[in-house]
């Protein structure tokens, strides 16, 4: 399933995620044009390109146990849209954003 959220980093990128368990991403190349960003709690994580500015993949904080891949880095995300359900988040209205 891929994710489309409406946060501000998200929806001004044109981020799609899609989940996955740490130990089934395996970066083959590339680790160390990696850079990290880290806003508001300090929770999730964004992993983007130093090089181009591309997020790459991240740690939500909706399940910092896990990772979500930018689907649009894929060579084959094309093929991969064509046949998605997307399903949308509403991170501008995260529940851990709000007062109690």
């Amino acid at each position: 399933m891929i994710t489309e959220c409406n946060c501000s980093i998200c929806q001004k990128k044109g981020i799609l995620h899609t989940a996955t368990e740490q130990n089934e991403l395996t970066l083959v190349k590339g680790k160390d044009a990696l850079t990290l960003y880290q806003f508001g709690s300090g929770v999730a994580e964004h992993q983007f390109c130093k090089i181009c500015g591309i997020h790459v993949f991240g740690r939500p904080r909706s399940a910092p146990d896990r990772l979500t891949v930018n689907v649009r880095c894929l060579d084959d995300f094309e093929e991969i849209l064509s046949s998605a359900k997307i399903s949308r988040f509403d991170g501008q209205n995260h529940p851990k954003d709000q007062s109690p």
